[in-house]
């Protein structure tokens, strides 16, 4: 399995992800974007004064920030995937819980062959 994310990765995400642009009032810009996968991103953009609004600039930013966003989710789900990965590896596993006050903690743990049954 692959270890890193790509720009062409994101490129093509953003390739298939419908994005739709609109300006509310009259400062701000609202990026909705639908990913491939159906998740839905909203990204904005506002300024303080409406004589410097720029659609334009107000998209720039959201892509920006959407872009940023995919990176982030992509990472997210890779690093899932690998640490899903790693703990399939280690075989036997189990899951000790020890109670502390009113937390829990859960320990996960090699089971020695000696403790097999």
């Amino acid at each position: 399995m692959k270890n890193k994310i790509t720009k062409e990765d994101i490129d093509l995400i953003l390739a298939n992800t419908f994005i739709k642009v609109e300006k509310y009032g009259d400062k701000t810009t609202v990026l909705m974007a639908t990913l491939p996968n159906g998740f839905v991103i909203v990204e904005s953009s506002s300024c303080v004064d409406p004589t410097n609004f720029d659609m334009k600039i107000g998209e720039q930013i959201c892509m920006q920030k959407l872009e940023d966003k995919i990176w982030e989710l992509e990472g997210y789900k890779l690093q899932s995937k690998l640490s899903e990965e790693k703990s399939n590896d280690i075989p036997f596993n189990s899951i000790e819980m020890e109670q502390i006050s009113d937390e829990y903690r859960f320990t996960l743990r090699k089971i020695k062959e000696e403790e097999i049954i």
